[in-house]
């Protein structure tokens, strides 16, 4: 008698414990994908109280952060921020870690305006520094909300907080977007593009093509600007397509990784001729300033490649450097002090005032070609040679970009413009053909 009731005692313990392991996630102890799922079905069948409201919390760079510190740390800032969000909502709320990175947060009984403040307490609190195993992490996060009050259809629910996701993830780190009717939802689509970026890695499809930059004057080149190319078997894509849906997915800083190793090890060709001072200057996203080591990755870059640090140009673009922090430009004053160059791409675009310029970690400004638009007017003459005298000033060197016919030519020559790029002198093109290019005056 007493065997059995110890057995059944011992079912029904196996029972509860085989029940929570099915409803929880091991890693965090929150609930866990089919647990948020089922309770938000529940929940839906019940009379409402109020409105209801979904979040779909992404953390931001976590691959990097494994990658770079290792899986003990990437475990244990998720269980960091599996503290912080519970810390952030109500008790009759639910917080789940819903797979990998991705977290999900159910607000039953909710206005708009208590979603919108969990969710911006939730983005507060996550950003706020973390020491894991004796490593400090600087974690974000991008979150989407989507609040509907009259809509009860838990699926619906989660199609609009993913599209708030993905919009947040397009609009930098450490945002979030609430759903709008009408916001698109590309998962679909934005996950085939991502498999094949991710693919595209792995095949070594990837490429880069150089563009000349060019004495304005001669037309002799004294750089290259390395663009990504996708060779796969799929639709085009265009560099900033490329870069799009990498910066949402994550993968920004392999591909920006790829990118750099390639353009070092091309470099010595691009140097074959006469000369052996032309630099490469590659493109660098937000996310990959954010990374605790970008400085140390790229010292690494060129010691592999065993190349000269002047002879890489790393480009920033102007919206992007005046949204960055502290960390972002110490990682560019500490790859200055390594003998890299940093310039301000698309200048002119953004915000960024001249007392701002002039104690930037900057190199070299590229003019956006949106100042060439009229070449023939007076105003175009003034505002280049305004920012040409500028760039004289500071100790700066200044490309004009978009040069696509001679009157732009003319142009920046009469104004003191030292270097240019554009499709009059050439289009981008596979390293060997940049090698060997000399300007025949047709581009």
């Amino acid at each position: 008698m007493h065997e059995a009731q110890q057995r059944r005692s011992q079912e029904r313990a196996l029972r509860r414990d085989l029940e929570r392991r099915a409803n929880q996630d091991a890693l965090t102890a929150l609930a866990n994908a089919d647990r948020f799922r089922e309770t938000m079905r529940a929940r839906a069948r019940e009379e409402p109280t109020g409105g209801w409201a979904a979040l779909f919390v992404d953390l931001d760079d976590f691959k990097a952060v494994n990658d770079t510190f290792g899986h003990q740390v990437g475990d244990g800032l998720l269980r960091v921020a599996a503290r912080r969000i519970e810390s952030c909502v109500r008790e009759q709320d639910l917080v789940a870690r819903l797979g990998g990175d991705e977290f999900g947060v159910l607000l039953d009984g909710v206005d708009v305006a208590d979603a919108r403040a969990i969710t911006q307490r939730i983005s507060d609190t996550l950003a706020e520094p973390a020491t894991v195993d004796g490593v400090r992490v600087d974690p974000q996060a991008s979150i989407g909300l989507a609040y509907l009050p009259d809509d009860r259809n838990p699926d619906t629910l989660l199609r609009a907080a993913d599209s708030a996701l993905y919009r947040a993830k397009g609009a930098g780190k450490g945002r979030w977007r609430q759903y709008r009717p009408g916001m698109p939802a590309p998962t679909r689509q934005h996950a085939s593009a991502r498999e094949r970026l991710a693919r595209a890695l792995e095949a070594d499809t990837f490429a880069v093509h150089y563009q000349p930059i060019v004495t304005t004057a001669d037309a002799e080149p004294v750089g290259f600007e390395g663009l990504l190319r996708l060779r796969d078997d799929g639709p085009p894509m265009t560099a900033p397509e490329i870069v799009q849906v990498a910066e949402a997915t994550g993968l920004i800083a392999d591909i920006g990784d790829w990118v750099l190793a390639r353009a070092l090890r091309d470099l010595p060709r691009l140097n074959a001729g006469p000369t052996d001072d032309r630099y490469v200057s590659v493109n660098v996203a937000p996310r990959q300033l954010r990374l605790p080591d970008y400085a140390d990755r790229v010292a690494g870059e060129l010691a592999r490649a065993g190349a000269r640090p002047d002879l890489l140009v790393l480009e920033v673009t102007e919206g992007d450097l005046v949204r960055e922090d502290e960390r972002a430009w110490a990682q560019l004053e500490d790859l200055r002090a390594k003998g890299v160059r940093v310039a301000i791409d698309d200048y002119g675009t953004g915000f960024a005032g001249l007392s701002y310029l002039r104690q930037s970690a900057v190199d070299m400004i590229k003019v956006d070609g949106t100042f060439l638009a009229d070449p023939g007017s007076a105003r175009a003459r003034v505002l280049v040679e305004a920012v040409a005298d500028l760039a004289d000033r500071l100790g700066l060197a200044m490309v004009a970009e978009g040069v696509h016919n001679l009157p732009c030519r003319h142009l920046l020559v009469d104004a003191g413009c030292p270097y240019a790029q554009g499709h009059l002198f050439a289009k981008p093109m596979p390293v060997d053909a940049a090698a060997g290019w000399h300007f025949d005056g047709n581009g």
